[in-house]
């Protein structure tokens, strides 16, 4: 249970090497061979003018290669205010290039649906503890501003099956640990 808040440090940590990727039972790749979807860590905190939402997941090992037969890896964090599921999605596409989103979750029968609301701003930082970090107007979160807690943050990596829309295959997840009382904080 997620009790105790932090406003800059780390929100919660996992495991190196703990990344599984398998589809339908069968494994597509040894656990601990996709360090660039394996997480570590993970934060969300203001900008330093209060406007931006920055959400960084740090992973072993950040590269653009898209395990086999994936069409691209997508770092999201979830979290909670007032009752509402909110999402942050940076999206590495073929050839490196990155997307990333905000919006809600919802259940939708008997499954979790990311609705991508808006088109943000997303960059990764290649290499040993690489980042995915999304920043996206704090307006995109209605009622969330400074000095609030975001409840339960949470951080998942995923191997999007093929090319468009497909389903999102988990490989690795961390959190909650900490909630998150928004302040400003270096990047």
């Amino acid at each position: 249970m997620t009790t105790q808040s932090t406003t800059c440090g780390s929100l919660f940590t996992d495991a190196a090497g703990d990344d599984s990727y398998s589809l339908e039972g069968q494994s597509l790749a040894a656990p601990g061979s996709s360090p660039q979807l394996d997480i570590l860590s993970g934060r969300v905190f203001l900008s330093a003018d209060g406007q931006t939402l920055r959400s960084i997941i740090t992973v072993k090992n950040l590269s653009t290669a898209i395990p086999t037969p994936g069409g691209e890896n997508d770092y999201q964090m979830v979290f909670t205010h007032d009752g509402t599921q909110y999402f942050t999605q940076l999206a590495v596409e073929p050839g490196g290039l990155v997307n990333a989103y905000d919006g809600q979750l919802v259940k939708v029968s008997l499954e979790n649906k990311y609705l991508q609301e808006h088109v943000v701003t997303g960059t990764i930082t290649l290499g040993p503890n690489g980042t995915a970090e999304v920043d996206a107007p704090i307006s995109d979160f209605p009622g969330i501003a400074a000095g609030q807690a975001l409840l339960q943050p949470s951080g998942a990596t995923y191997v999007r099956e093929g090319v468009t829309n497909g389903p999102l295959e988990p490989l690795d997840s961390a959190g909650p640990t900490y909630n998150a009382l928004l302040g400003a904080c270096a990047a």
